[in-house]
């Protein structure tokens, strides 16, 4: 089974690794071309990853793309290509020891690793090694690594962490190379990411190459059941089948690729392709009429998205089926993982910020401001404290009690300047921020607001 490693290159000569499938190398122009003026005897990082996952799965084959120079230094657009690549060559696993901790990376590199996975490929990355948010080794639908060097070699430890699932592994690894010297790969998260590649390798050579994303965390987990659904971070396309006719889809963070309503439902039967499901309704109750139509589509099915509380009876209507019930995201587990646990008396560091507002208008706006902000190189969260704020981007409140919860846990999360939370409707609740804006006039428009924001804190 092929191993696609992202990298600066693999030398197959220095560790006596097999013959390349493919050898190609990006350049900053994001040009693809068979890689040139190699030195099959140079140890690149690259070719340790390849030593490694050799190692722990002897039947691995591999294709190097090489998108990071001698210096160690790539481009996010290399990146993207070379994911690109990935996904028009059907590609299965991915080792990716890079990845992104910039807020200008994040929305250009998150679709193409969501749709990657809607492919079915298996993506193994490494985190930052200062273990902070990293794209994508943070996102769901990625199995993402850090290193350990207390493990001992075949040893892992699967974590459900505070907002995210991870995997610890050991990141010290010996291999013979091509003068049959033991040498011991360097400290890192980039060295413990492929011994997981080799696991998973050897999870899907047992599964005839392929594995659901869910049942491949079940394995790694040793658990019967294991959910991964909790942020909704893993979507790049999505079929809507919308109950509700309040949103702004046009606006939603992922593409919609075809829209459901009460008058077509019946053609749902009819999907071909792997798909998420976003599921928009204010009264669950009307679910069970047509709920039993996914039966005959459930292996197109990569997740179930649940816009809307499922509670009692409810959650008995999805739960017959059993074998995508682990793929069903609900608001509520999103609620569960930042409403839950906080150090209320922490001091936020960057400042926080409310503007209050009508919902559709103030989507627009919050939309406007973060991407302003984000091209000016400022890294921002926003925080929507209305109805699926999740499905513009936003990360969500879902009521007042809980805004000092969740503003608390998104600043814990990820390393931001700013904190904007979107308020549709009176004040009420915690009140702490730095600067309270009303979207009214004198400040009606997202370059008002926007000058009011700079001015405060520049």
């Amino acid at each position: 089974m092929e191993v696609v490693i992202i990298d600066d290159g693999v030398n197959a000569g220095y560790f006596k690794i097999k013959p390349l499938i493919h050898d190609i190398e990006i350049d900053q122009e994001s040009m693809i071309a068979n890689r040139k003026n190699k030195n099959e005897l140079w140890c690149s990082h690259g070719t340790w990853c390849a030593a490694i996952i050799s190692k722990y799965a002897p039947e691995a084959l591999f294709t190097s793309i090489k998108v990071i120079d001698l210096e160690g230094l790539g481009k996010k657009e290399q990146l993207i290509a070379a994911l690109r690549w990935c996904l028009d060559h059907q590609v299965g696993l991915i080792n990716l020891s890079i990845g992104s901790t910039q807020w200008l990376d994040f929305d250009q590199l998150r679709p193409i690793v969501a749709e990657l996975c809607r492919s079915g490929c298996v993506i193994v990355a490494a985190y930052n090694n200062q273990n902070i948010y990293t794209i994508p080794a943070s996102m769901e639908c990625v199995v993402g690594v850090q290193g350990a060097p207390m493990f001992s070699a075949e040893d892992y430890h699967v974590v459900e962490g505070r907002f995210e699932c991870f995997i610890v592994a050991p990141d010290k690894h010996e291999v013979t190379n091509f003068c049959n010297k033991v040498l011991t790969s360097p400290a890192g998260n980039s060295y413990a990411t492929p011994y997981i590649t080799a696991m998973v390798h050897n999870i899907m050579i047992k599964n005839n190459g392929r594995v659901n994303q869910n049942d491949l965390w079940k394995i790694l987990a040793q658990k019967n059941s294991f959910r991964t659904y909790n942020m909704p971070d893993c979507i790049d396309r999505a079929v809507v089948v919308d109950l509700a006719g309040d949103e702004m889809i046009d606006r939603f963070y992922f593409v919609v690729s075809c829209i459901y309503r009460q008058n077509n439902l019946a053609d749902i039967v009819n999907i071909k392709e792997n798909i998420n499901l976003v599921i928009l309704s204010d009264a669950a109750d009307r679910l069970e009429l047509w709920m039993d139509k996914l039966e005959n589509i459930k292996q197109y099915i990569v997740g179930i998205f649940c816009c809307f509380r499922l509670t009692g009876n409810h959650s008995d209507i999805i739960s017959r089926f059993n074998t995508i019930y682990d793929r069903i995201w609900q608001e509520n587990y999103y609620i569960e993982k930042f409403a839950g646990e906080c150090q209320k008396n922490r001091v936020i560091a960057m400042p926080l910020i409310y503007i209050y507002g009508e919902r559709d208008k103030l989507i627009v706006l919050l939309l406007e401001i973060k991407q302003r902000l984000i091209q000016d190189e400022y890294s921002v969260k926003v925080i929507g404290e209305f109805k699926r704020a999740y499905l513009y981007g936003f990360e969500y409140v879902d009521d007042a009690s809980n805004r000092q919860a969740v503003v608390h846990n998104v600043s814990e999360r990820y390393d931001t300047d700013i904190i904007i939370c979107g308020i549709d409707g009176p004040r009420r609740g915690w009140e702490e921020a730095d600067l309270i804006l009303e979207l009214s006039e004198p400040f009606s428009s997202s370059s008002d607001i926007y000058r009011q924001i700079i001015d405060k804190f520049t």
